[in-house]
C-alpha cells in the first residue's frame, strides 16, 4: 500500500527504525497500517503523517493495536482524540488504564482534551501530571 513517500522521507524513516527493519514483516506492517487507517478513518495524507511521526506503531500486530484502540474507545476516548495523538497507541492497555485513572482521580477530564497527557515515557507522564496538579491547586484569581 503506497503512501507516496519522497526519497528524503524514506531515508528519515530508515534512520528512525534501522534496528527494527530486519525484525519486521512487510505483510504484517501493511496489515497494521491498513487497520489503523481504517479504524481511525485516516486519509492517505493523514496516515503518511502518522507513519513519519510514529513509525514504531506499525511494528505492533493488529490484535495489539485492536486491544489498545478498543480500550480507549471503551473508556470514552474519541477516534479524533486518538488521531490527534496516535503515540498513545504505543502504550500498553495497563499503562493507559493506570494513567487515565490517575488523571480522572485528579479531576482531569481526559474525554474532552488532547491525549498528550497520557502519552510519553513514565517520566514525561509524571512531569505532565505534576503540572496539572499545580494548575488545579493554583487559584483562578489572585489579586
Amino acid at each position: 500500500y503506497g503512501l507516496g513517500f519522497t526519497n528524503s522521507e524514506v531515508l528519515l524513516l530508515l534512520a528512525k527504525v534501522r534496528g527494527f527493519i530486519a525484525e519486521s514483516s512487510p505483510h504484517n506492517m501493511q496489515k497494521s497500517l491498513l487497520y489503523i487507517m481504517y479504524t481511525l478513518k485516516c486519509s492517505t495524507q493523514e496516515m503518511k503523517s502518522v507513519v513519519l511521526e510514529f513509525p514504531f506503531l506499525f511494528y505492533f500486530p493488529v490484535p495489539v493495536l485492536e486491544e489498545r484502540i478498543n480500550k480507549l474507545l471503551k473508556d470514552g476516548i474519541s477516534v479524533d482524540q486518538i488521531k490527534e495523538e496516535p503515540s498513545v497507541l504505543e502504550l500498553t492497555v495497563h499503562i493507559i488504564q493506570y494513567r487515565m485513572q490517575k488523571l480522572i482521580a485528579a479531576d482531569f477530564d481526559v474525554k474532552n482534551v488532547s491525549l498528550k497527557h497520557l502519552s510519553g515515557t513514565k517520566k514525561d507522564f509524571e512531569a505532565n501530571y505534576r503540572k496539572l496538579q499545580v494548575k488545579k491547586e493554583r487559584p483562578l484569581f489572585n489579586p
